[in-house]
């Protein structure tokens, strides 16, 4: 028997001492420094948000909005004047603040290991540079555009005679270029737009995620399922179910390299009846696709003959289809042949021009070709480089351990890099030079026709550090005076700007300061001309095809949505981020069937060998429902070993490239023949997602095991009735004021296998709370002039995660790290479930994954403010959930009793590196230990909208303001605003025949979110 107060008589003694606990604050002291503003500055607010429109290169055609407050950038948004991205931003591109307060920055110039300071810096860079005299000078950047590749260009030329600028990335699209030329004679990257489709077929594209312009193609794909008139299905063709064929509505697990073929197959069955082909382009497209038996294609590929027959027929009846090709990595040698068979089917659908635009296109000037990097290596191991400089690129990284990369570039006679962090590839230069984050630089990025960029720096650089190009432009000067007006970047730019795109007559100034407030200039034309078939395209082009489809055990990689070629592998928010899949955080995986892990006797987390291409990789394995059997599927980005302790971590799935061009000069991948087996060890995943149980809507409670049976009602797996959706048939036959599942929820069968649902409509008052008195005796109501409430629709969301990551930025969210993940103890506010279904369907159990974003849910009568023995939380008068953060004292009951699970306790007080510190919002305070925090609706964005109406004499109007997840969420699935207000968008989206509220139905909490139904349509247009 231990001694000292018993647990009841503690938890007794804490419920009691509620009332004291209330009149306590923290204990902890603190300091305040008060800055005054003795010289103001014109038109400048203390304290007031200002936004610049500004881009980066990382973030290719998107361009930037980036609030700043107190000179500091704390978040990044999407600028509304974007033709693309439309005010709308997506997670990764957000994170690239954190890369500007990166604690890695480098502060100062280093020399052989050995800091140094400029003025030393600068006499190295000197001497070396004099030493060359006309002689080997080369430069090795990422992929740039305009102003910016001219400046470098202009160094290497001023300074060497067989020197050159090599551009290097680690995605090509020279296959997409090629095909392009065949067929209609223009080498370029078409832009694919989604808008006003009615069906869209995709080859492997995960075009929501990393494919094209992901954050251009969620909006238009939002509005293509939100037309329920007129929208057919959408079909995705892939070995492993993408984020994108997670939102599809039919999704075929297809064999790795079969995608080719399939498309062949597709074209073959669309040409004939095509009323888009001339005579002349039907007959070239039967000798294209001689030799192709649409049957025995099927069969390779391993798609439903069934549904392949559906899908072309549908795709036959279309008006406004289009078809997308898979990404480069997934198809290998067929690059070429697939993207031509891709191009033809599109213009047998009508859609050249109207959704696959060259009018609007990715010229060849911008062209990154890897064999150039291959060709520097070649250069360096011979001893013809005398001079290097480095910027923005991380080729070894990238390229294979075999190619000798880091090995060659250590040869160089003498190397410097420009950079924010050091990498594998900078990090072996001899001089490394601070450079200026491209937040802090001016620059100008070039992508699709019609859409020119500018850079502008939106802070001051934090220490004394110089742009890469205002350097190059010096020396630039010196030994070619007057090839450019002038040794700034702002002023070349500025000159150039207006010389081109400035009006005619017009006041030069007024003209650029309106550049940058646009950020950039934009005549962007999202519909171009229907093209004829080139004759640059012969009946027997695809004669020296051969399908690469694999039959065994298959290695494909794909681009990860979080971190791409790895550049932003280097930030928290993005490690903690979960895989959307797989629910995984701060680690790498090797993804299998779940049939085959059985097949194979695997676990979750046994390690195994992948060998493939003479590689062997060592991966933890990761089981699933969403991937075809016998294929192992690998991401990229992960796997450093030049970003630190913290960073370093994972699997580095570049390793597979090939160390090789192929003939249009790019590195392959695609699929692998692999070899794998157990090595006896096993590795802890730390992950939001619980596997086989947790996320599957269709798993019954009752059962513990997740390879049970799966017991099928009426065609439908039962389901636990907090994701709804409905079917297109329902919803125009009035199905849709059901619960929408086709499930009969009133029968006993049903019933007997779930928790029980409330059946007494009178266990709370139904009557809107705005007539229930405050205080007994006064007249105001409970709910003042507001009642703050939203509505998400899961018909839109598509379960990217851009509002998680903007609740992190915004809100001061700690980042906690893989092993307090693992505990559950993950911080953020917003968190995006990911549930599976399983439907019947031709004697084949079909695997749906649905999305569904979970935040404090605002309850009307929420569980957790009545357990609260310190009045922590309690309800406003505005319909929120508050918290008072210096009441709580941590009895974590609200957490328990919170039926949604989205309050989150801080175990550790919260710790932020000095560097990030600059990137917390002042608006909004940093939690302490043992403190509980949830979703607040963004109430300082509330107050702040209140408070400028009052300013105005008027209350807050529908539309004034849109709270941060809302305001990023590129699908527009989120709507906020006044409840109380009958006329406002919220209130009648609440209304909507599809709205429901989360368990409501169940516990009766009365949520302050309305979820919108889900539709869903299968071949008949029915539910599946």
């Amino acid at each position: 028997m231990t001694k000292g107060i018993k647990r009841r008589d503690f938890l007794a003694l804490m419920g009691l001492s509620g009332a004291a606990a209330t009149l306590s604050c923290s204990e902890e002291k603190f300091t305040e420094k008060w800055d005054p503003w003795v010289k103001p500055v014109p038109g400048m607010l203390p304290r007031k948000a200002w936004h610049y429109p500004t881009t980066t290169r990382e973030c290719g055609a998107n361009g930037l909005w980036v609030k700043t407050l107190g000179g500091r950038a704390t978040r990044i948004n999407g600028n509304p004047k974007h033709p693309l991205t439309q005010g709308k931003m997506d997670g990764r591109m957000q994170s690239i603040v954190q890369g500007l307060y990166s604690p890695n920055r480098l502060k100062a110039p280093v020399f052989n290991g050995k800091e140094i300071s400029w003025e030393e810096a600068r006499k190295v860079l000197d001497e070396h540079l004099g030493k060359v005299k006309g002689g080997g000078v080369f430069a090795l950047t990422g992929a740039i555009s305009g102003v910016t590749k001219d400046i470098w260009s202009a160094f290497v030329a001023t300074h060497g005679s067989t020197g050159k600028l090599v551009q290097f990335e680690a995605f090509a699209n020279s296959s997409m270029r090629e095909a392009s030329e065949r067929v209609f004679g223009k080498r370029e990257v078409p832009l694919y737009s989604l808008e006003g489709i009615d069906m869209v077929v995709s080859f492997g594209a995960d075009f929501l995620e990393t494919w094209g312009n992901p954050v251009f193609q969620q909006k238009a794909y939002a509005d293509f399922k939100a037309d329920f008139e007129h929208r057919g299905p959408h079909y995705q063709l892939e070995p492993k179910m993408t984020v994108t064929g997670a939102n599809a509505d039919k999704w075929a697990g297809i064999r790795p390299g079969s995608e080719t073929l399939l498309a062949l197959a597709v074209l073959k069955e669309l040409a004939v009846d095509s009323h888009n082909l001339s005579e002349t382009e039907k007959e070239l497209v039967t000798a294209l696709t001689a030799n192709v038996i649409s049957a025995d294609a099927v069969k390779q590929s391993g798609m439903n003959k069934k549904a392949f027959q559906t899908m072309v027929d549908k795709l036959k009846h279309a008006k406004h289809a289009v078809a997308l090709p898979a990404g480069d990595l997934a198809l290998g040698n067929d690059g070429v042949f697939h993207h031509v068979a891709l191009l033809l089917i599109n213009k047998a659908l009508g859609s050249i021009g109207k959704h696959v635009n060259y009018n609007s296109g990715l010229s060849g000037d911008n062209q990154v070709v890897q064999s150039e990097m291959l060709s520097l290596i070649d250069s360096l191991n011979a001893g013809k480089v005398d001079f290097l400089i480095i910027k923005d690129t991380n080729p070894v990284y990238v390229l294979p351990e075999g190619l000798g990369t880091k090995n060659a570039i250590e040869k160089a006679g003498f190397s410097v890099a420009f950079a924010d962090v050091l990498n594998e590839t900078n990090s072996l230069a001899n001089l490394i030079l601070p450079g200026a984050h491209d937040l802090e630089s001016w620059g100008e990025v070039v992508s699709y026709k019609g859409i020119n960029m500018l850079m502008q720096p939106v802070m001051t650089p934090r220490w004394e550090l110089y742009q890469a190009e205002d350097i190059l432009l010096s020396y630039i000067e010196k030994a070619a005076p007057g090839t450019f007006v002038d040794n700034s970047v702002m002023k070349v730019l500025k000159d150039k700007w207006v010389k081109t795109y400035a009006a005619e007559g017009a006041d030069p100034e007024k003209a650029w300061r309106g550049f940058l407030k646009d950020g950039g200039h934009f005549d962007l034309k999202l519909e171009g001309e229907d093209l004829a078939v080139s004759e640059n395209l012969t009946g027997d082009f695809f004669s020296t095809y051969k399908p690469q489809t694999l039959s065994g055990k298959a290695l494909v990689v794909i681009e990860s949505g979080k971190f791409g070629d790895g550049t932003s592998a280097n930030r928290n928010w993005l490690q903690e981020l979960p895989d959307r899949m797989t629910g995984i955080v701060w680690d790498s995986w090797v993804e299998v069937a779940r049939k085959t892990g059985k097949k194979e006797g695997w676990q979750i987390g046994d390690v195994i060998t992948i060998s493939a291409k003479g590689v062997d990789m060592d991966v933890p394995v990761m089981l699933t429902d969403t991937i075809a059997e016998d294929v192992f599927c690998l991401q990229t980005g992960q796997g450093h070993t030049g970003y630190g302790k913290l960073y370093n971590r994972g699997i580095n799935a570049f390793a597979f490239y090939s160390k090789k061009t192929n003939d249009l000069g790019d590195l392959v991948m695609g699929p692998m023949a692999a070899k794998v087996s157990l090595t006896g060890r096993k590795h802890r995943f730390s992950m939001v997602n619980l596997p086989e149980i947790g996320e599957r809507l269709t798993q019954p409670l009752s059962k513990s095991k997740a390879d049970v049976e799966i017991p099928l009602y009426g065609g439908e797996a039962y389901d636990r009735d907090i994701y709804q959706w409905t079917t297109l048939d329902e919803l125009h036959h009035g199905g849709h004021h059901g619960h929408g599942h086709g499930v009969d929820k009133t029968d006993p069968k049903y019933l007997a296998s779930e928790f029980p649902v409330a059946t007494d409509t009178d266990w709370y008052d139904r009557k809107p709370r705005t007539e229930t008195p405050v205080v007994v005796g006064r007249d105001e109501t409970f709910y003042d002039d507001y009642k703050w409430e939203m509505t998400i629709d899961l018909n839109r969301c598509d379960g990217c995660s851009a509002c998680t990551v903007a609740c992190y930025a915004e809100n001061n969210i700690q980042v906690v790290g893989k092993d307090q993940v693992g505990k559950g103890r993950i911080m953020s506010w917003v968190r995006i479930n990911r549930y599976i279904t399983f439907h019947k369907k031709d004697d084949q159990l079909e695997t749906k994954v649905h999305f569904m974003p979970m935040a404090c849910q605002q309850c009307g009568s929420a569980p957790c403010e009545t357990v609260c023995p310190s009045l922590a939380t309690y309800h406003t008068k505005e319909g929120l959930n508050a918290m008072v953060y210096n009441r709580c004292i941590g009895t974590r009951y609200c957490a328990n009793n919170c039926v949604y699970k989205t309050r989150r306790f801080n175990w550790f007080d919260a710790v932020f590196d000095e560097d990030l510190a600059w990137q917390l919002n002042p608006e909004v305070s940093v939690r302490s230990r043992g403190v509980m925090e949830k979703c607040t609706f963004c109430i300082q964005t509330i107050n702040k909208a209140k408070d400028e109406a009052k300013d105005k004499g008027r209350k807050v109007q529908d539309g004034d303001f849109k709270i941060t997840c809302q305001e990023v969420c590129p699908c527009d699935a989120i709507t906020f605003g006044n409840a109380s207000d009958p006329n406002s968008l919220v209130s009648k989206t609440a209304k909507n025949p599809r709205s429901y509220q989360a368990l409501d139905h169940h516990l009766h909490t009365r949520p302050g979110i309305h979820y919108l139904k889900k539709v869903e349509i299968d071949d008949s247009g029915k539910h599946a």
